[in-house]
């Protein structure tokens, strides 16, 4: 049940921001060859790492967009504006999950006598 509830609301997603299937195909392949190269990370953490790139790389990046289009990508810049205050709140929670992260990690490797730093 809540696969199909997951699916209703990613194919509403998809028509409500206008995304082309090929984009949306582009993204998950991206996605697929990130998560067998790379270490799973909380996807809202990962949203932030994004958000906070694009912030400080601005410059460079911006010519890669685009202006809204239509009047449903302008109501989700809205959504953007409001992700913008929520970042800093998870940049925080991300930091702390690094840190208890690596102090697990350490005392685990202790546990085997062979800490790491």
């Amino acid at each position: 049940m809540k696969g199909v509830v997951h699916e209703e609301a990613r194919v509403n997603a998809i028509q409500r921001s206008a995304i082309s299937a090929q984009e949306l195909e582009r993204e998950r392949q991206l996605i697929l060859d990130l998560s067998a190269q790379s270490p799973l990370v909380p996807t809202h953490f990962a949203s932030t790492s994004l958000f906070r790139y694009l912030e400080k790389n601005w410059e460079e990046v911006k010519r890669f967009g685009l202006p809204s289009q239509n009047e449903k990508e302008k109501e989700l810049e809205i959504s953007a504006e409001k992700f913008a205050d929520w970042a800093d709140f998870s940049y925080s929670s991300f930091k702390i999950f690094l840190k208890e992260l690596k102090k697990e990690i350490t005392m685990t490797g202790a546990e085997y006598g062979t800490e790491i730093v």
